[in-house]
């Protein structure tokens, strides 16, 4: 069995392991190694990217608890260096315990429970077992979720078996395992979860609600989180004060301004289209 060194380092960008067995699989090489700091995708998280030995790891999955690296082509020699992209691993952690700390907000303030989350490349989604929740509450969510944020609570990590999983406050049942993975919030959540996880909730940085869609009689809500809901507040904001020098009026004045102007192109159509009739009358006669 390999040994999986990213839970226990989650920063760890180079390791080195020894190449235990390769093969092939269609046009791709699988590569098993003694070690890895490569996650493998699971509980809605990506699977890492990066390079072994400066091939790119194309995809990491495990099989028969082997870590499988799929490689575009085989690996030469025994020993293997590997690194990871830990940008992208790091975001994909901020939207992880993003998007723990938005599931248990929405439980604390309203008893929704999650039924399922995406961790997409644009958003991260947490859909919950009603179908519609106000604007109102959605805001006392957020507002919760980056408060917490502000306390920088401690993201603490806890192997353990199905009988001790039971003595923990779960926000939600745990699988029957051998050994199972507990994520915590310090004195605010407790669930299960194989996924990667930041240290502290500070981390996070900032979550933002920006949408909203029913779906199969419940609703998804959708969020910004981390470094993205910074990058989604400045590309808005630039469009909104391009929009206002286009208009030459203040952000405050844009949304009046826009309205004033619906109007007015929809009273020049029905001017228009009077015109038009009157003109037609007079091509007939």
């Amino acid at each position: 069995m390999t040994e999986a060194l990213y839970y226990k380092n989650t920063r760890e960008e180079h390791f080195t392991a020894s190449l235990v067995e390769q093969r092939a699989r269609g046009k791709e090489w699988i590569a098993l190694l003694d070690r890895t700091a490569f996650y493998p995708e699971g509980g809605g998280q990506p699977a890492d990217r990066g390079s072994l030995n400066g091939i790119e790891v194309l995809d990491v999955r495990k099989e028969d608890n082997e870590i499988l690296h799929f490689l575009p082509k085989k690996i030469e020699g025994s020993e293997v260096q590997g690194k990871i992209d830990l940008a992208f691993r790091y975001d994909y952690m901020q939207q992880h315990t993003g998007q723990h700390l938005i599931s248990a907000a929405l439980y604390k303030e309203g008893n929704y429970k999650t039924v399922s989350s995406y961790l997409g490349r644009s958003y991260t989604a947490v859909e919950i077992d009603v179908a519609d929740i106000s604007e109102k509450q959605v805001l006392e969510v957020e507002e919760l979720c980056n408060l917490v944020i502000s306390r920088n609570l401690p993201v603490i990590s806890h192997w353990v078996s199905s009988e001790q999983a039971s003595r923990f406050p779960l926000r939600k049942p745990v699988p029957d395992k051998e050994r199972i993975h507990l994520v915590e919030i310090k004195d605010f959540d407790f669930v299960g979860c194989g996924g990667m996880h930041l240290d502290h909730t500070g981390e996070i940085q900032l979550i933002k609600a920006v949408g909203r869609e029913k779906i199969r009689g419940r609703l998804r809500l959708h969020w910004q989180i981390g470094k993205r809901a910074f990058n989604d507040y400045r590309n808005k904001h630039r469009v909104v004060t391009d929009l206002s020098g286009e208009l030459t009026c203040s952000i405050e004045e844009l949304l009046p301004g826009v309205i004033k102007i619906k109007e007015e192109l929809r009273s020049q159509k029905q001017s228009n289209a009077v015109l038009q009739g009157k003109l037609a009358r007079y091509i007939t006669d």
